[in-house]
Parts: structure tokens; C-alpha cells; sequence
């Protein structure tokens, strides 16, 4: 049995700092705080930016540093997006290979490495899974190598880089190749990408080519099957490519248009092959070689791409639209102005620029997904296979839905309401063209991935409602629910699973893995669809899903107080150990951490444990408990004890104690969470970001809330981080303010709350409360407040509210 530990100074995490610290010595980090183990906010009160020259300016958009997350296990991606876009132009890195490798690159990008391999246009924000990474461009100087991995920089068209010479900020990214000796800047839109390269006027005084190379056999995890390439004049080409990978069978489609004629000069390779003299080429593996005209020397190059999952007149359209001119700097404000509006949202003071930069760029990775599918005319690839016409809506992808469903969605409900109506019409979308018998687990460019457990896209709906969110097609809401429920997609064998669920009243360990983790999703999922029934007054349905949301008790082992494998025949599965990830019985977690995955009932969780003092006793033993996991993937990550943060099965965990009445331990644990976890640094986010939901956590637990039942629009307080912020509603023209009154380090624990003038005894609030404005008053100190919120009528509830109808 192999034993990973994975605390803080564990063995993992102090590997990889101590090769990031050789790799990157000197990044502009002042003191070298990044590489500091424990660290404290006042080691970040450094500025990482100084390094790249960029100076903060007065907006939201300027707080934002996309490297964080790009280190450790975050896989975030540093380059250029636009809000919720689909191109993500970001560079794509190589470096020695070593534990985890390929995974640690499902981003395409990871700050440990020392060579740009080029840049793509289409990347996944921090997700366990490799896809993308599609239509790659790399400026080169002389050479005629067609791969960037023959060697060392020099020998292919990869080039070594510093991160000195590196800039990252929303919607833009630049770096200095030091291979080549050009400067990459890159910016975007929604559907389109742009770059501007800088080659040196004289290269020691010898005659070098200068010119991009475009590399279609690029991909992150995905293998292509077939490609095209048009040469439609000396300035544009376009083309397609179609892959095989994770998502099973996408299209890409592009056209790229350069500032200067490069058509002249174009040397290309097919599967292997040169070729000439060919306009039209198609094949598996296409490259070419565009030469710029010795008069363009030490000019910048403009390239201007746009992307569609639908044709490759999508894509020319989507690039007439977003970028009909050439001027680099007026795109890249429009994308800064576009990430600014957004992030406007939330008009946040914190108490330092440090917290500034990591409050806001959680908000950044909470709204990089899911990602706009639509062209602009509408039209989007279905998971039919067809091109379906604008329908009304934009569609969306990239839901990874076992993880957002949690808290990034929640957290788009709060800052981008006008968008929510149109995440559930792409669910609903997606149902109906699958036509599995169920609505979709995690779509990704007209595919879906069948990824993860349960289907908790059923919570995503009832969220969308229970928050006001109703311009759909409620009834075949409910319909896609049901079929989901009670049929279920086979291709994923949720099928049988759920009959499992139904019929045994769990789902056995032996015949599946993850039996336990089975269990407990489908059971909060089906008394989703039962709190869903019960607001649309179909009561017989209400009762038989509620009934079977109580099958989380079947598998709750009092002895041991886990939740715990069992066979068909009932007997527990042996041997046992709660710090160990038994794949047959857990997903990503272990029993500590999976027992507590009961949110639609923490009530019964708390009975099952014999009652309020015996519950928080479990919670302690879980913090306290030794950082280490036996048999552990490598996503169980930012260990609190037991506590995985790093993992979204854990997100939840810190605030329960509130619901047993003790809401200051609920206080301590998260505010102990964000200083530890959540930093300044490329290694600032304590496992997959998992597209934005854990930087949705911090985000939301910044503001001092945080929904343990993201489906009821009900929000557990916690302890803010912030001192002052403005949550700005743009479609009811409200704000709803938040004061935290003598906050700091030290006072973290609530002493008492108002809200609107009013005392507030409560340990929660509604999504409706911060809708209608308002004001919300805590008052810190450093002791904590044990009889706040201790009242069994001031706990959150796990259920539906009476206002929520």
C-alpha cells in the first residue's frame, strides 16, 4: 500500500517547491516569499507584477494576475480570454517530464517549465483532464524544424522563456521568446484571438527568415483524425480540424489572417511529407511555414484568428465582427473594459493589494467558463451531431458540471444573472439532442464526456428557479429531470446504476467502484428533482425523490461514524480505513471526506450522529487528523487535516458546523482555509480549479458566504475577508453592500450582524436577501462569539424555504 501525504509541508508539495524554486529563482518575487512554507498574507504584500513592468491602475480588471494557479496542481491557463469566451490564447509548455506530467499540462501551461512550445487557442480552465489546445501559432526565425520537441531550444521551434520577461493580465499576456529573440503579445474576444509579434531588426548581422509556423497536430490530450488547410490569398488562410480525445468527436474551424502578405512563401508538411504548389491541403498531421517578405524586417506581425466549433464560415464571420481592424491596442483595452465591467460586479475593498489581486482574480477563473458556443450569428454544433441555428439563446460549453454545480454556479447567479436563463436552455439543449434519457454530465464542444458521478445538473436547475431564474421551459424542465431520474443515459452506465440505487437503496460496492460516492450524489441529486416537484406542486413526485434522498443513510456505518462500502448482500465491505481511497468505494475523496457529502439533509446527518455535540466532534477529529491519504490520486490536494480543499467534495465541509450551532468553528476553519490555501503566487490555488469553482470559493467565502445546498439559494455565513464590497445587481439595478467591521487577521471571528439596520442572528441568508440591496453589517473580533447563531432557530436550513415557491 503506497502512502502520499499531501499536507502542506508534505512530501508533494515540498518537491515541487523546491524545483520551482530552482527553476524560477528570482521571478520578481520579493524576499523569494513565493517559495515560503507556511506563508502568511503580509510574506504576499510583495508585488509579483513589478517584474513585468505593470503597474496597477484603478480598475477591476488591473487586480487581476492570471499566473496564479498556474503552479502546483491549479492548472489554470495565464493567457488571454474574454469573459465566458470560447478562445482561451493561451502559450502551451514542455519542460522535464516527471510525476503527473501530462496531467500537471491539462491547462497546456505550467509555471515550472522553461520552454513555449507555441500558442493555442482553445484551453480548459483547471481541469483533471487534458483537451483543446487547438490551432497552435509560433513566430520562428530562421530553421526549418517542424516539431517543437527534437531537443533542446534551438532544435525544434519551441523556445526557452523567463518569467521575467513574462506579462500576464486579463485579457492580455506578452512573453519574450528568447529562442528566436521575438516578443509575443497575445489578446482576444469571445470567439477570436489576436496576436503581434516583434522580430529583432538584425540578428547579428546574418540573413535570417523570420516568419509563423501553424501546427494543426497540436492538441492537449487529443489526437487528430482528420485536418484541412485553404490558402485563400497571401494574407488568409482557414481551415478545420477534427480530433479524437477526451471529448470523442470535435470540430474545430478557423480562419487566420495576417497583416502582411506571408502566402508567398509557404513551405508545408502533410503526415510527414513536404508538399507544394497546393492550395487545398488535407490530412492528419498539417504544418506550414509562413515566411514574411524581407521588407517587413524588424516590423511586428499582426495575426487575427477566429475560432468556431460550427464551419469555417462561422469562423469568418465570428472574425468580421470581433476584430474587422488591425489595431492589437484597441483590442486589447476592449478586452481589459470587457473583464472590468465584469468584474464590476463586485466592488471589493480588502486590506491589501496582495488579498486585492487574489479576491479578484478568484472572480477572473469564476467567470473564464463555462464558455459562449454560439457563433455570432448564433449558430452552435449540437450534440446531435448538426449545426443548430440561433434558437433564441446563447449556448454554452465546457460545464464541468460535478464541480460548478457547487459554487461557481451559484456565484454566476450573483454577478452575471443575465446569462443564467441561457445556461439552463443549453442543459435543456443538450437533452434533447443527446436523446439518452438524460440531461448532460460534462459537454464539451458539441461531445459529451459522460464525466464524474451522479447528475447534478438536476441541482443546476433548481438552483437557476429557487433563485428566479424562469425564462425556460419549466414543465420540460421538469420532464428532462424525471428522465433523468428515473431512466438515465446507458452510454455512461448511469442506467444501471440508479436502478441499483432504487432497488437496494444504495448502490453496492464489487461490481462498481465509487459505490459510496454513487450513493450519496444520486441521493442529494434525487431529492433535487424532489425539492423541484415539490415548488412545481406535483407532490406524489415530491415524496417518492425525497424518500429516496435518504438513501445516504443506508450506507452510514454508526460504529465507525463513516459512510461505508456495502455489498449487495449487506455486509460491509473489509478492510477499512478512513484515510485511504478505496476506488471501489470512493470518488476522489476518502470516507472522512466523503461522509460529509449530505447537504441536502445535515439535519439527519447530525441525528445519525447522535446530535449537535457528537457531530462537531466528528468535524474536529476531521480537521485535526492527520494531513495524509493512503492510495490517493493526486487530486486530493490542500489538506486541512482531513479536509481536502483542494477537492470540491470538501468545499462544503467548513461550514457545517453551523448547522449544529457552532457557527465560530465554522469561522476559524474558513478564514484558516483562504490564509493557507488561497495566495498571491503561481501556486495559488490548492488543487484543479476545475473550471473556477474553487476560485469561486474563495471568492464567495471572501464575501463571507457560502451555499452548502447550492440548489435552495440559501448562502451560509462564514467569516469575510473583505472589509467592504458592493455586490451590484445590473438586472434589478440593486446593490446589496457588505461591511466587516474591525476585520483583520486576528479578528476573525463574528461578534454580532445587521442587515438592513437590523440585528441579523441568523448563520445565513438568501439569494433573494442580496438581490433585493441592502445592507449587511458584521461586526469582527478577536474572541470568538460562541452564542451566535447557536439557536436552533438561527441555523441554516438544508431544505427548500417557505419563500422560495
Amino acid at each position: 500500500m503506497r502512502e502520499i501525504k499531501f499536507s502542506r509541508a508534505g512530501i508533494l508539495r515540498r518537491d515541487f517547491l523546491a524545483k520551482l524554486a530552482k527553476a524560477s529563482a528570482g521571478v520578481g518575487l520579493a524576499g523569494g516569499s513565493m517559495l515560503s512554507t507556511p506563508f502568511t498574507w503580509a510574506e504576499r504584500a510583495a508585488d509579483p507584477m513589478a517584474a513585468s513592468g505593470h503597474t496597477l491602475r484603478n480598475s477591476h480588471a488591473s487586480q487581476v494576475w492570471p499566473l496564479i494557479g498556474t503552479g502546483w496542481h491549479g492548472h489554470a491557463f495565464p493567457g488571454a480570454a474574454a469573459p465566458f469566451g470560447l478562445v482561451q490564447l493561451s502559450p502551451d509548455t514542455s519542460g522535464v517530464p516527471e510525476t503527473w506530467y501530462n496531467w500537471d499540462h491539462s491547462a497546456g501551461y505550467h509555471y515550472s517549465d522553461k520552454v513555449i512550445n507555441g500558442f493555442s487557442h482553445t484551453h480548459l480552465q483547471g481541469t483533471g483532464a487534458r483537451e483543446l489546445g487547438d490551432v497552435l501559432l509560433m513566430p520562428v526565425v530562421g530553421g526549418r524544424n517542424w516539431t517543437w520537441d527534437e531537443g533542446a531550444p534551438g532544435k525544434g521551434y519551441g523556445s526557452a522563456f523567463s518569467h521575467l520577461h513574462e506579462e500576464a493580465q486579463a485579457g492580455y499576456y506578452s512573453v519574450f521568446l528568447d529562442t528566436p529573440g521575438v516578443k509575443t503579445e497575445l489578446t482576444s474576444t469571445l470567439r477570436c484571438g489576436m496576436h503581434r509579434y516583434t522580430y529583432p531588426a538584425v540578428i547579428a548581422g546574418v540573413y535570417r527568415p523570420f516568419g509563423v509556423l501553424l501546427d494543426l497536430a497540436h492538441g492537449l490530450g487529443c489526437r487528430v483524425y482528420h485536418a484541412e488547410l485553404n490558402l485563400e490569398s497571401s494574407t488568409r488562410v482557414s481551415g478545420c480540424r477534427y480530433t479524437h480525445g477526451w471529448a470523442r468527436d470535435r470540430q474545430v474551424y478557423f480562419v487566420i489572417e495576417f497583416s502582411q502578405p506571408v502566402g508567398n512563401a509557404v513551405e508545408l508538411m502533410v503526415d510527414g511529407k513536404t508538399a507544394a504548389g497546393e492550395k487545398r491541403i488535407a490530412g492528419t498531421e498539417i504544418k506550414a511555414r509562413f515566411t514574411l517578405p524581407g521588407s517587413s524586417y524588424g516590423n511586428a506581425l499582426a495575426v487575427r484568428v477566429g475560432i468556431s466549433g460550427a464551419s469555417i464560415e462561422g469562423a469568418r464571420k465570428n472574425l468580421a465582427k470581433e476584430i474587422p481592424h488591425w489595431d492589437f491596442d484597441a483590442v486589447r483595452r476592449k478586452a481589459e473594459s470587457r473583464w472590468d465591467q465584469a468584474l464590476g460586479a463586485l466592488e471589493a475593498k480588502l486590506p491589501n493589494e496582495a488579498l486585492t489581486r487574489v479576491f479578484y482574480t478568484g472572480a477572473y477563473h469564476g467567470m473564464t467558463g463555462p464558455a459562449t458556443f454560439s457563433d455570432v450569428d448564433g449558430t452552435y454544433r449540437g450534440q446531435d451531431r448538426q449545426n443548430h441555428p440561433y434558437a433564441g439563446f446563447t449556448k454554452y460549453t465546457a460545464l464541468s458540471i460535478w464541480d460548478i454545480y457547487r459554487g461557481e454556479f451559484p456565484f454566476i447567479t450573483l454577478v452575471r444573472p443575465q446569462m443564467v436563463n441561457d445556461v439552463i436552455k443549453t442543459l435543456l439543449a443538450d437533452y434533447r439532442e443527446l436523446n439518452q434519457h438524460s440531461l448532460p454530465m460534462w459537454p464539451l464542444w458539441g461531445n459529451e464526456t459522460w464525466a464524474m458521478t451522479g447528475f447534478h445538473v438536476a441541482s443546476m436547475i433548481v438552483a437557476a428557479y429557487t433563485r428566479g431564474f424562469r425564462d425556460y421551459d419549466v414543465q420540460a424542465a421538469y420532464a428532462a429531470m424525471r428522465d433523468t431520474a428515473m431512466v438515465g443515459a446507458s452510454a455512461n452506465g448511469n442506467q444501471a446504476l440508479q436502478r441499483q440505487f432504487r432497488d437496494y437503496g444504495y448502490v453496492p460496492t464489487g461490481p462498481h467502484k465509487e459505490s459510496v460516492s454513487h450513493t450519496l450524489d444520486f441521493a442529494y441529486d434525487y431529492w433535487s428533482i424532489g425539492a423541484m416537484a415539490q415548488l412545481l406542486g406535483k407532490q406524489e413526485d415530491a415524496a417518492y425523490f425525497y424518500k429516496l434522498g435518504q438513501n445516504y443513510r443506508n450506507l452510514f456505518h454508526s460504529r465507525t461514524g463513516f459512510m461505508r462500502g456495502k455489498t449487495a448482500n449487506g455486509k460491509w465491505r473489509e478492510p477499512f480505513r478512513p484515510d485511504q481511497e478505496y476506488r471501489e468505494d470512493y470518488t476522489e475523496s476518502d470516507a472522512w471526506q466523503a461522509t460529509f457529502n449530505v447537504m441536502q439533509d445535515v439535519e439527519g446527518l447530525i441525528e445519525l450522529y447522535g446530535g449537535d455535540k457528537a457531530f462537531i466532534a466528528k468535524l474536529d477529529a476531521l480537521f485535526t487528523a492527520p494531513s495524509k491519504v493512503y492510495d490517493a490520486p493526486p487530486d486530493i490536494t490542500g489538506l486541512m487535516g482531513q479536509d481536502a480543499q483542494g477537492n470540491e467534495p470538501s468545499n462544503h465541509i467548513p461550514y457545517l458546523y453551523a448547522f449544529a450551532g457552532a457557527a465560530w468553528k465554522t469561522q476559524y476553519w474558513v478564514r484558516k482555509v483562504m490564509a493557507c490555501w488561497y495566495t498571491n503566487t503561481p501556486e495559488g490555488i490548492p488543487g484543479n480549479d476545475d473550471c473556477g469553482q474553487l476560485s469561486s470559493w474563495f471568492a464567495l467565502s471572501a464575501l463571507g458566504f457560502y451555499p452548502v445546498n447550492a440548489a435552495t439559494g440559501v448562502y451560509v455565513i462564514g467569516s469575510p475577508l473583505i472589509q467592504r464590497v458592493k455586490i451590484h445587481n445590473p438586472q434589478a439595478e440593486t446593490t446589496f453592500t457588505i461591511v466587516a467591521k474591525k476585520n483583520s487577521p486576528e479578528n476573525v471571528y463574528i461578534q454580532r450582524v445587521e442587515m438592513n439596520g437590523k440585528t441579523h442572528s441568523r448563520s445565513w441568508l438568501t439569494h433573494r436577501d442580496i438581490m433585493a440591496g441592502g445592507e449587511l453589517i458584521f461586526h469582527m473580533g478577536r474572541r470568538p462569539n460562541k452564542e451566535w447563531a447557536s439557536a436552533a432557530a438561527d441555523r441554516p436550513p438544508s431544505g427548500l424555504i417557505d419563500e422560495q415557491g
